[in-house]
Order: C-alpha cells, then sequence, then structure tokens
C-alpha cells in the first residue's frame, strides 16, 4: 500500500533535479488473476484521479497537501474499495482487489445482467421553467443539494437552466461544493480548479462536463453552485426610468420539490436557506448532476 520513488545519485557539487514520486499499483479481481482495465482510481484528499491502463495498471503523483488519504477505486460490477495511502518515499507496488458483485436470482434464465455503468440524473427533472427568476450581484451564489441516493458513483455533468431573459450568455462560475451532514449547506469545494462558462443562448439546459475530475460522489451528496461574476456592462439594475433590469444571466426556479434544497450566499453574509414569500409552494434553483453509477 505504499508509494515508491526513484533516487538519482550526482557527482558532488552537481545539482539534482528532484525525481516526481507517484503512487503506483495495479488492480485485479479478488481470489483470480484477473486484471481490471478503466477502474476509476481517486485519491479523495487530493481531488485528482485517473483510469487503470489496458494492463490494470495506474499511476498517480504522489500527495503534496496530505500526509495521509484514501484511494478510491469503482469499477462497473465490482464493489467500490478504499485504501488509506501514506506520503513517503517507500518502494513498492500496491496491488488492490476488487470483489466482483453477485447476480441477482431472476426468474427469467434468458435474462442477463449488465455490469456497464448507469449513469442517473440527480437534482432538478423539469424540462422547461417556472414563473420567477433567481439572479443577484457579482459573488452572490444559489447552490442546490444533489442527494446521494446510496451508490458509488462519480460526478460526469452538472447542469444549469439559464432563462432567455436578462443576459443569458453572461459568464459565470461553477462550484461543486462537499455537502455537510444531513445537507446542512454547502462545505469544502471539491472541484480542483476555477470553473468559468458560459451558455450560448437562454430558455434550456446548459450542460458542464466535469468528468476529467474523477470527483467520487459524497455521503451526503453535493451542492452545485451558480456564481454570478463582473462582466462588461450589463450588471445594471435600473435604467433612466428606474425600470427592473436584471443582472446578468438569470437562473431559473422549480417547484418540483416540496422541500427546500436551495442556499444561497452574498458576500458578506454566510450561506442560509433560500427564503421565500410564497409559502403555498417551494421555489428551488433548477439545478442537476449526472453521475456515473459502478
Amino acid at each position: 500500500m505504499s508509494a515508491f520513488a526513484v533516487f538519482v545519485l550526482a557527482p558532488a557539487g552537481a545539482a539534482v533535479a528532484q525525481v516526481p514520486v507517484y503512487i503506483s499499483g495495479e488492480v485485479i479481481e479478488k481470489g483470480g488473476d484477473k486484471h481490471l482495465p478503466g477502474t476509476v482510481v481517486t485519491l479523495a484528499g487530493e481531488r485528482v484521479g485517473t483510469k487503470t491502463d489496458a494492463r490494470g495498471y495506474f499511476r498517480l503523483p504522489m500527495m503534496k497537501e496530505h500526509d495521509n488519504d484514501t484511494l478510491e477505486l469503482m469499477a462497473a460490477g465490482y464493489q467500490a474499495q478504499r485504501v488509506a495511502v501514506e506520503r513517503g518515499p517507500a518502494s513498492g507496488w500496491l496491488t488492490v482487489e476488487l470483489v466482483k458483485k453477485s447476480a441477482p436470482v431472476s426468474r427469467d434464465a434468458s435474462s442477463s445482467v449488465s455490469t456497464a455503468p448507469r449513469v442517473l440524473t440527480l437534482g432538478s427533472k423539469a424540462t422547461k421553467k417556472s414563473d420567477g427568476m433567481m439572479q443577484g450581484y457579482p459573488g452572490t451564489q444559489y447552490a442546490l443539494w444533489i442527494k446521494n441516493e446510496g451508490q458509488a458513483s462519480i460526478l460526469k455533468s452538472v447542469s444549469f437552466f439559464i432563462d432567455a431573459l436578462g443576459f443569458p450568455s453572461e459568464p459565470f462560475r461553477v462550484h461543486i461544493y462537499k455537502a455537510l451532514p444531513g445537507g446542512k449547506g454547502p462545505g469544502e469545494e471539491m472541484l480542483p480548479e476555477k470553473v468559468v462558462v458560459s451558455s450560448p443562448k437562454g430558455g434550456q439546459w446548459f450542460t458542464i462536463d466535469v468528468s476529467k475530475n474523477y470527483l467520487t460522489m459524497p455521503k451526503d451528496g453535493v451542492f452545485v453552485a451558480m456564481e454570478w461574476l463582473v462582466a462588461g456592462e450589463t450588471f445594471v439594475a435600473a435604467d433612466s426610468k428606474e425600470e427592473y433590469t436584471p443582472y446578468g444571466q438569470i437562473l431559473a426556479p422549480t417547484y418540483e420539490f416540496k422541500e427546500n434544497l436551495t442556499w444561497n450566499y452574498t458576500i458578506g453574509k454566510p450561506w442560509s436557506p433560500l427564503t421565500t414569500f410564497d409559502k403555498s409552494r417551494t421555489m428551488n434553483a433548477m439545478i442537476r448532476a449526472e453521475v456515473t453509477v459502478f
């Protein structure tokens, strides 16, 4: 379960280039010697990941931010596995065995059980906007709690329904936060880098692919958020006649959920649940996520 490092000796007085240190190993089926290509391998704390190659081998950079971390491994048709790893230059080769899932008994002898990954849509399932709108000053965020349905999965994409009104092509920043226990607000940012996007037009769902980050769905789910940014001269609140003009793009609302799953943030104030004046129905942000289930 340890990583290996290669050390290079250099003559006295010569500069020594630091050799990268990696966590390397293989993934095989438990009880046999079958290697498992295409297994998703992620370092949970470092938020980096990869897939095993055609031989079932993988290599990830050694941790930089944590002394201890957890390798999470997922393959179609196998139970997910977690392995503790420590930072260090110790030599070695990590072999991880995955347990094959047992196929459920079927009354139809001709039926077969597929082990291919499935893609599920979580969050809003609405196909068109509801009345109302969500917008804010630069720095404002609206986030929807996307619950984990109890299956090992990787985040594939996130989507926002952008209203055709306002300025739908204004850029905005995407956030994916680890949900606090019980969905009590957004916690740690999961995206390893800033993601700023712009929808080509409004009146439809706009999807952002996040699969390259290999983000494992946390037990308590995630909060997917839109953050308004400053861009050009489109962030105005009132014209000369004091008629209302929205800030940048508009995030469409939905009333499909009976519970409040939306939290909002403004600069200088903490995250808080969304409150609305209409108590007869519950407004939530029209946001969803796709996950690949293993």
